[in-house]
Order: structure tokens, then sequence, then C-alpha cells
């Protein structure tokens, strides 16, 4: 079980921050061979179709959505004191520059500093979420919330866990690449 664990905390961590943290591809500015963007696309397939489960799960149990608000009351929380003033205001603006990046031309200078921002928001973000994640306390918060839920989509559809866990697998992968070509090789 403790591999599950492991594969549901990187699936928690990936619905917290969808839609802001994107795998790597063409809003992020980079080209994928075909094997990553097949990859990619099975990544986001799965997302797509656990992203739906989630929301089902949320809406069939207000105890769960309760457990979530907290959550997510008490990440801000941390992340303010590991010193991002506005959690909340940082992601929106996070998602505002993701979508006037997707919108530019890939070779104009406005999208260049615009990525340039995107990316040193996006890290101020990540080190105060990373430090508000090691809290434990949020830790504890995530645990409840991640098995509660995770039971409740494995009621809504057994083939949850195991999507979750193909979805962890593709994530890695797809980070080793990225982090891979990153370093030079």
């Amino acid at each position: 079980m403790a591999a599950f664990r492991i594969s549901a905390s990187a699936f928690m961590a990936a619905m917290a921050l969808m839609g802001i943290l994107a795998l790597p591809g063409p809003a992020t500015g980079e080209a994928l061979p075909g094997e990553q963007e097949a990859m990619v696309a099975e990544a986001n397939e799965l997302l797509e179709d656990l992203t739906a489960l989630r929301e089902q799960a949320l809406a069939e149990n207000p105890g769960l959505a309760t457990l979530q608000e907290e959550l997510e009351d008490l990440v801000t929380v941390k992340m303010q004191e590991a010193g991002l003033a506005s959690p909340r205001g940082a992601l929106r603006e996070l998602r505002s520059m993701a979508g006037e990046l997707r919108g530019m031309e890939a070779d104009s200078p406005e999208r260049a500093d615009l990525l340039e921002a995107y990316q040193e928001s996006r890290r101020q973000v990540m080190q105060a979420r990373e430090e508000a994640m090691q809290d434990r306390e949020v830790q504890q918060a995530e645990a409840r919330l991640r098995d509660q839920l995770i039971e409740v989509m494995g009621e809504i559809d057994p083939e949850a866990p195991a999507m979750i866990e193909r979805f962890d697998e593709l994530r890695e992968e797809l980070s080793g690449i990225r982090e891979g070509s990153q370093s030079g090789g």
C-alpha cells in the first residue's frame, strides 16, 4: 500500500496545482518528440478523467468538499508564513499569464519577457507551497482528504486507483525526461 500512497500523494499535488503547472509542451514553449507527446496526451487524458471523478466525489460528498476547503485554507496560511504574501492572488496571476502565453506568437519578444516573469512567479509559488507541504499539520490534513477522496473515487469507478498510479508513472517519467533535458542530457 505504500506505493499507492506515494502515487496518491502525487495525484493530490497534481490536482491542487492543475492548470497552473502544465506538463511540458507547447504552452511552456517546448517542442516534444512523438513518444513524449503521446505520454503527455495520455497524462492529460488521465488527469481529465480523474478530475471528473474528483469533482463527482466532491459534489456527492459535502464532507469531502469541506475537508478540501480546510486543506486549501491551511496551505494558504502556511504559504503566507513561508513568505508569499497572497498565495491565491499569485495563483490567479499565474493562470492569467499562462492564458496570455498561450495566445502569443512563439517568437515574440513580449512572450519571452512574460515567460520569464511567469517562470519566476511560478518558482516563488512552488517554493512557498513546498515549504507549506512540509508542515506536519498540512501533511495530516492532506492524508485525511487524500484517503477519503480516493476511497470515494474508487467507489464511483473501480479503475480510479489504477488510473492514479498510471498518471503518477507518466508524471514521474515526464519529469525525469524534462530534468534530463534541462541538465543537458
